[in-house]
């Protein structure tokens, strides 16, 4: 398959992003996107049983589930505004303790500068976790299918 033609291809962590993951990963801070994940499978299982045909391994599970997150752009976008929010706050809070006090300026320029980053690297969170959690995400999809 071409890069170009790739969902997830500008999705890919370099090395130092895949070591932060495993880290993150590791200490358990991903186990929030695991939970958004499980929703979004369940959210989209019609859409990801269209898809995966008869594919049934985990694996190919787990691909058409990336390729679905990173082409809808967020596997749950309440909790992912509430999150950018928290970190609006918090620069609201920084820039207040040095004496900045224009709330809506501060906000607007959070967006301009960390906005589009932050999006990205909550992708690469989202596609890091669905692949280490392959084996949950394939039965949380054959419990909601029999349903």
């Amino acid at each position: 398959m071409h890069p170009e033609s790739d969902p997830l291809a500008q999705h890919f962590p370099s090395p130092e992003e895949l070591r932060v993951l495993e880290e993150r990963w590791q200490k358990g801070v991903l186990k929030s996107r695991v939970d958004s994940i499980l929703h979004f499978t369940t959210q989209n299982r019609d859409e990801l049983a269209e898809r995966l045909g008869d594919a049934a391994d985990p694996s190919a599970i787990v691909r058409t589930l990336q390729a679905l997150i990173a082409e809808k752009g967020s596997a749950h976008l309440a909790a992912e505004l509430k999150d950018q929010i928290k970190e609006m706050q918090a620069e609201i809070w920084y820039r207040g303790e040095r004496g900045e006090t224009d709330q809506f300026k501060i906000k607007q320029e959070w967006t301009q500068r960390h906005a589009l980053a932050w999006r990205m690297w909550r992708i690469k969170e989202y596609l890091f976790a669905a692949e280490r959690s392959s084996g949950i995400i394939a039965e949380q999809l054959k419990r909601t299918g029999t349903d």
